[in-house]
């Protein structure tokens, strides 16, 4: 007598049609898309104008912002021609970008097909990225930037390679030339970090070399930079500054009528700036 089997067979595991790189692509394919329909749809910022207008006198550093920006408005201007759409070329480019660092930070944590999906798809409907990624600005790079810093840090968590200070430490310094705010996100790593195990990263002599590098580096970098001052006197500020010189007047809004105020450019500090604030935190 023969006993049959009624037992129903084992479905067969399939793989999903699409993984989640597959998935993460599309999504950034589609916020570039988005952005490049609508790249030439409301014309330019008004930041924009300052930007282009800096991208024409390439310097080291201008009165509010290091120089990054103004190179991103000269590149965006000299690859791709004299409109709207190609100024707005490389913010979208980078909106893209962020997407797909997002998605390697939430596997770097353990999150598989659904968590980056739908990591990706928050990225992609935040209207803070839809704002930041449709006009030029050291806004569409910041939080690439940050985020790029981010990866590499869980990075040296998980593996241990220390050595990663060093690619860390390159693009937070070119995030320095985009906008001066790292400085607060490197802030609140070291101090994140001192909180947890992950304080012996900071013993590494990778990191070491980083914060010298840094140090040395910043001091040059932000004397570079202009400042406009408003009033005081000439002779005073001679004193602080290697170059300096009246480029106008200006009627304070707050002064008494007809009063009127020198406006100075000066540049490159002769002293390091703790020895200088004294003198800083009195002009308007």
């Amino acid at each position: 007598m023969t006993s049959t089997d009624t037992s129903s067979p084992r479905p067969s595991l399939q793989r999903p049609l699409l993984g989640a790189a597959a998935i993460l692509g599309i999504l950034a394919a589609v916020k570039l898309l988005v952005h490049l329909l609508t790249a030439a749809n409301y014309g330019l910022f008004g930041d924009e104008l300052y930007f282009l207008a800096a991208g024409e006198h390439l310097d080291w550093g201008y009165v509010d912002m290091p120089p990054l920006t103004a190179v991103q408005a000269w590149l965006a201007r000299s690859l791709f021609g004299e409109s709207v759409f190609s100024i707005h070329l490389f913010p979208a480019l980078l909106g893209a970008g962020l997407m797909l660092l997002t998605g390697l930070i939430v596997y770097e944590l353990g999150g598989r097909r659904f968590a980056q999906t739908l990591a990706g798809l928050a990225v992609l409907i935040a209207s803070v990225y839809l704002y930041v990624n449709s006009y030029l600005s050291m806004n569409s790079v910041e939080p690439l930037i940050w985020i790029g810093c981010a990866w590499m840090l869980i990075r040296m968590i998980k593996a241990g390679n220390t050595k990663l200070w060093l690619a860390f430490g390159a693009l937070a310094g070119l995030g320095l030339l985009n906008k001066h705010t790292i400085a607060l996100f490197g802030a609140a790593l070291v101090a994140g970090l001192l909180l947890t195990p992950a304080r012996k990263l900071l013993r590494s002599k990778w990191f070491l070399v980083v914060i010298r590098t840094t140090g040395t580096g910043a001091p040059r970098d932000y004397t570079g930079e202009s400042i406009l001052l408003l009033g005081e006197k000439l002779s005073d500020l001679k004193g602080i500054f290697a170059e300096c010189q009246q480029v106008g007047m200006v009627s304070h809004p707050y002064a008494m009528p007809r009063q009127r105020f020198p406006i100075y450019w000066c540049r490159g500090l002769k002293q390091p700036l703790r020895e200088a604030w004294p003198a800083f935190k009195n002009w308007s």
